[in-house]
């Protein structure tokens, strides 16, 4: 099952219920997913610029970085990116 997060504004109080039982759902499978709820607002934009950071921490988190991507000197050569140079390890 893919990793979920949840964000709502908790104005909107259809959705934050709907969110809720969602997260409570998902909770019978695996851990509950983490909720977001944004004060003073909707499901809109304006709960998006808050709750952005939280999601891309949370996201960058589960990013798994393969091997492949690592230069063997782990660090990147100075006249280019690695990939294209045929700099990095390969398994």
């Amino acid at each position: 099952m893919p990793a979920f997060w949840l964000m709502v504004g908790r104005s909107d109080r259809g959705d934050v219920t709907a969110a809720r039982t969602f997260q409570a759902v998902l909770g019978r499978w695996r851990a509950g997913p983490p909720l977001v709820l944004v004060p003073h607002t909707a499901h809109t934009f304006a709960a998006w610029i808050p709750a952005l950071p939280k999601l891309l921490t949370w996201l960058t988190a589960r990013i798994e970085v393969p091997a492949a991507a690592v230069p063997v000197s782990g660090r990147v050569p100075a006249g280019g990116h690695g990939l294209a140079h045929g700099h990095l390890a390969r398994r």
